[in-house]
């Protein structure tokens, strides 16, 4: 997401070329490279990794001028073993950069602030403490939409994003920072935030019909990302006053830890208040307290039942990890709503433009 924002926000100043999907390992980065020409202002690369090492030869690859980290959460703990082993991976970014490029970090755990020290780089901390030089005041979230001002050295803008969910305020400032960075003006930074809309499928994505919405957040889940789909899903039941439903699907590669971490997300679906939990896959969300109705199913397939269900001012979030492939119950969801290829991309009213 935040690669996405940026591009949008770099596009304003000049030719900008992106990483397509997730072409982020050692074929992806010099595929993206290999598209810039002499027009080529801006490139926005996203580096990946599997094992230690693979971040540092994609640096040597790109060579940036701006090296960014947003945060180390429990992603990948199947893989790394540890969020210390993640955080030694992810900044192999910042440790490979060459002297006079700035590092750009978010302030959101107790790794990535301090992965600059002692490297002599510029840096720029994001966030919303009052530490961060770039970051985010006043907050606000109209319709699951934040709106906040964003603050630089240089000053303060207003600004609306266009992706739905409270957690979208980091990617937003993660993208402000950079392009602060790279010498755009705070007032610009903020008019190009406002104008940016997901164009990536399964993400956040917004549909409405027959009453009911749904949100497909089907591309992929960890804990951290989870516990953001749910607060909007709370967040959106509240404002329109209807039920509240979670089809939720397996969390992977997060290691021995997953049973827990699974469990942690149930009982954050009860202590949201929502209403509905429907497991799909995967029993360790289910917490038997009484305040939710508890459904589990072997499939999204035997899931489908569930569909017959739904009540006018119902609102459904469908997460899991892309291997579930919950997008085929999104898909099954959507022939009930009714809904048009236009108006499944697009939000409420099938238009491209503000969608709160």
């Amino acid at each position: 997401t935040t690669k996405d924002i940026l591009a949008t926000v770099l596009a304003t100043q000049g030719p900008t070329v992106v990483a397509r999907g997730s072409f982020n390992n050692e074929l992806g980065v010099p595929i993206t490279l290999l598209q810039c020409d002499e027009k080529t202002q801006y490139c926005v690369v996203e580096m990946g990794a599997r094992h230690t090492g693979d971040i540092s030869a994609l640096v040597k690859i790109a060579r940036p001028n701006v090296g960014a980290v947003l945060k180390v959460g429990n992603a990948h703990l199947g893989e790394f073993g540890s969020r210390e082993k993640i955080a030694q991976t992810k900044s192999e970014l910042v440790r490979g950069l060459d002297l006079g490029a700035t590092a750009v970090l978010g302030n959101y755990d107790e790794f990535t602030p301090r992965m600059a020290d002692g490297l002599g780089l510029p840096t720029i901390l994001f966030g919303e403490k009052n530490n961060c030089q770039i970051r985010a005041a006043d907050i606000e979230i109209r319709g699951g939409y934040p709106h906040f001002d964003l603050v630089t050295p240089e000053g303060r803008e207003r600004t609306e994003l266009q992706l739905l969910g409270e957690h979208q305020i980091a990617n937003a400032l993660a993208a402000a920072a950079i392009s602060f960075a790279l010498g755009m003006k705070t007032a610009d930074i903020a008019a190009a935030l406002s104008t940016h809309h997901s164009h990536s499928k399964w993400r956040m994505e917004l549909s409405e019909g027959r009453e009911i919405v749904l949100i497909n957040d089907s591309y992929n889940a960890n804990p951290e990302s989870m516990a953001a789909a749910l607060r909007t899903l709370a967040l959106l039941t509240q404002e329109r006053g209807g039920r509240s439903w979670a089809f939720l699907g397996t969390m992977h590669e997060l290691g021995p830890d997953s049973a827990a971490l699974h469990k942690e997300i149930g009982q954050l679906v009860h202590s949201l208040g929502i209403d509905h939990l429907v497991a799909i896959g995967n029993r360790d969300y289910l917490t038997r307290a009484s305040a939710t109705s508890e459904q589990f199913f072997a499939t999204a397939k035997e899931a489908e039942q569930m569909i017959d269900k739904f009540e006018p001012g119902d609102v459904l979030l469908i997460k899991a990890s892309r291997a579930e492939h919950l997008e085929v119950l999104a898909d099954e969801v959507k022939k009930f709503l009714h809904v048009s290829p236009a108006t499944d991309e697009a939000g409420f009213d099938g238009t491209k433009g503000d969608r709160r």
